[in-house]
Parts: structure tokens; sequence; C-alpha cells
């Protein structure tokens, strides 16, 4: 189960005080594609979960295999139920979208995230 911070990737979130809900603007400050580097640990998180399918979790007894890695954050990467409108800035979302594509295993589901 990993869990990222996902309020950073919201069209309204502008730590230069902005936050006009257009996402593709793109201007959020520092022009940064990776916010605390959380992009980075994911993939280094589902290579490790690729690489070893296994995880030792207790001092006795077999390992666990694994067989899914469950991603959450708070803001999902999809349109919103309320103004229909997409909620992570498009460069996130691309980003994101490349990542599950590259570690997906033939399971990513692109539509979840289609406007």
């Amino acid at each position: 189960f990993l869990s990222l911070n996902t309020v950073l990737y919201s069209v309204r979130h502008e730590p230069d005080g902005g936050g006009d809900g257009n996402p593709n603007d793109g201007a959020d400050g520092d022009g940064d594609d990776d916010p605390l580097g959380q992009f980075a640990w994911l993939k280094s998180q589902l290579a490790r979960a690729a690489a070893n399918r296994t995880w030792d979790h207790a001092p006795s007894g077999p390992p666990t295999e694994i067989v899914a890695v469950y991603i959450a954050g708070h803001i999902p990467p999809s349109v919103g139920s309320y103004r229909h409108t997409q909620l992570w800035r498009t460069r996130y979302l691309e980003r994101y979208s490349k990542i599950l594509r590259e570690y997906s295993g033939g399971e990513y589901a692109p539509d979840a995230f289609d406007g």
C-alpha cells in the first residue's frame, strides 16, 4: 500500500498564492514536475515490488506474495464529481499515467483518469 500527497498535484494548489483551477497552466511557482520527489519514490517502490514479488513481513512463516500494489491519495487523478473538471494538473496526470503504464503489467486502465 503506497500513499502520495496528491494535494500537490491539484489544479487548486498554488504555493505562490494563485490557484485559478486551470489544469493546463502549469503555473505552480517552481515548474517542478516531481514535487517532493514523490514520482521518483513511487517508481522506486513499484520497481521494488515488481522485482521482489514477495514481502517478508513477519519473523516466522513464509513470505507473502505481492499480487497487487494499491496507491492512495487525498485527491484522485480523475474528473471531480461535483464540478466535472479535472482535479490534477495535466503535467502531473501525464507523469503519473506514464509510471502506471510502465509498471502495470497489462492491468492499467487509462479510462479511469479520462475526463
